[in-house]
């Protein structure tokens, strides 16, 4: 496999898996019922002929089902069918991974289904995406190692229609700060399986935000030290 020159083996390949589960020590609950069918084609050695289905891939954590199914075809310019349905405590299920350094709470509802090639989206053929849905935020917290207090986003939405994902009612605290957010992007499907540019339009609302809450300091040049006029610096 190379990335870089869009290379991939020569495959023909079956995974199947019937009610397994996955648990861990670090959280009591496991993922359960995880059923898995995938299939992944191609005899050219190149994303062009590269076929890949998830048909589905399903589970069910804390009495909650989601279910993923997929077909990708050609990654040179992919023609996608995707469909998401389910809810899921992301807060719990982060824990059974347990990566450190970062915590996560909150819950995610997916109800979408986005189908279309990449080549209708960039040449402005939009009547024929079939991409609709919404992707909803709730009450999450972010916490990462740069940052001594968390990022909290009570509510978010993602509304897919067509070409565009809206986002709408999303609001981002941090301390004293909060934000409102609005806008769209466009090309998620090529920036996501790709790698190309994410374009779109975002908005940034805030009454006041307080700079010194983004700002990593560093220590002042030792050498300097004695310079008065010395400070710690930062960036945001």
């Amino acid at each position: 496999f190379d990335g870089d020159k869009q290379l991939f083996p020569p495959t023909n390949a079956s995974i199947t898996l019937r009610n397994g589960f996955v648990q861990t020590s670090y959280y009591p609950q496991p993922v359960s019922n995880l059923d898995v069918d995938v299939a992944i084609n191609g005899q050219s050695g190149t994303y062009n002929d590269l076929h890949i289905q998830l048909k589905p891939v399903s589970f069910q954590f804390e009495q909650q089902p989601f279910s993923l199914t997929a077909d990708l075809r050609n990654l040179n310019n992919v023609a996608y069918n995707i469909a998401a349905k389910g809810t899921l405590n992301l807060g719990n299920l982060y824990q059974v991974f347990a990566i450190p350094d970062y915590g996560f709470k909150g819950m995610l509802k997916a109800d979408l289904a986005l189908q279309g090639t990449q080549t209708d989206l960039m040449e402005g053929r939009y009547q024929a995406l079939n991409n609709k849905g919404t992707l909803e935020a709730i009450n999450w917290q972010l916490r990462s190692r740069d940052y001594p207090y968390p990022f909290e986003v009570p509510t978010a939405s993602l509304r897919f229609d067509r070409e565009k994902a809206w986002l709408s009612n999303t609001q981002i605290q941090y301390r004293g700060n909060s934000m409102m957010l609005s806008g769209y992007a466009s090309n998620f499907i090529g920036y996501y399986l790709q790698g190309s540019p994410l374009t779109g339009k975002l908005s940034v609302r805030s009454k006041k935000l307080v700079i010194d809450d983004f700002m990593e300091l560093m220590p002042a040049d030792s050498s300097a030290a004695a310079d008065s006029t010395t400070a710690s610096t930062g960036v945001v």
